[in-house]
């Protein structure tokens, strides 16, 4: 089980890859090829890591205050969080950084801050900038459907109980994208999406119900 000491220890030696490890052992579904691109860059991994800590603790602590200062350093101009290369506008290093931010703000709200608030906002509307015609998010590495798919699913199933995400994002055109293809989906693609689509199930019933 991945713990507060096994983060701390992970984030001070900077070994991200074993983090990415450590976080997908824990239950964050991580297919090679995903792990691969998040290690591109310390965003995926900081961020990931700031939303287990957040998990983890019941208020903030002087770690999650130095992962979320680092996060909002990493935001671009134009809202976007540095991927791969600072030239690139990757979704999956910016839907990372907004699961952390966003976990911070939902489960700790004495840490919310007038910047981070913005910092999320900028976030989900670049995001959803990022979207292409048919909904799907292409990272950089990405050279087919079947990886815009992978991508998309992941980052559904990170952000799918963020109001922000489906505020922001075209969420009804990628369900549409998945459910004439769900065939044709391998594996991977095919357990994110399914996790993603329970998220956005649970949020719509509780929704619901609330009405």
């Amino acid at each position: 089980m991945l713990s507060v000491s096994l983060l701390e220890r992970a984030l001070e030696a900077r070994d991200h890859d074993r983090l990415l490890r450590d976080l997908a052992d824990n239950g964050l579904t991580l297919p090679l090829s995903l792990r691969v691109s998040l290690g591109q860059s310390e965003t995926a991994p900081l961020a990931l890591a700031l939303r287990r800590l957040v998990e983890l603790t019941y208020s903030p602590t002087d770690l999650s205050r130095r992962l979320v200062e680092r996060l909002l350093e990493a935001q671009n101009p134009d809202g976007t969080f540095v991927g791969s290369a600072e030239r690139d506008r990757d979704p999956l290093a910016t839907a990372a950084a907004l699961a952390g931010l966003a976990r911070v703000a939902r489960e700790h709200p004495g840490a919310v801050t007038a910047e981070l608030d913005q910092a999320l906002d900028r976030g989900f509307a670049a995001l959803a900038e990022l979207q292409d015609c048919d909904g799907l998010f292409s990272a950089p590495a990405d050279r087919s459907v079947a990886d815009r798919a992978l991508t998309t699913a992941f980052i559904v199933s990170l952000l799918g109980d963020a109001p922000g995400f489906r505020g922001a994002v075209r969420l009804h055109e990628i369900c549409r994208w998945f459910d004439g293809h769900d065939a044709r989906l391998d594996r991977h693609t095919r357990q994110l999406w399914d996790l993603a689509s329970l998220v956005i199930h649970d949020i719509v019933e509780s929704a619901m119900l609330a009405a």
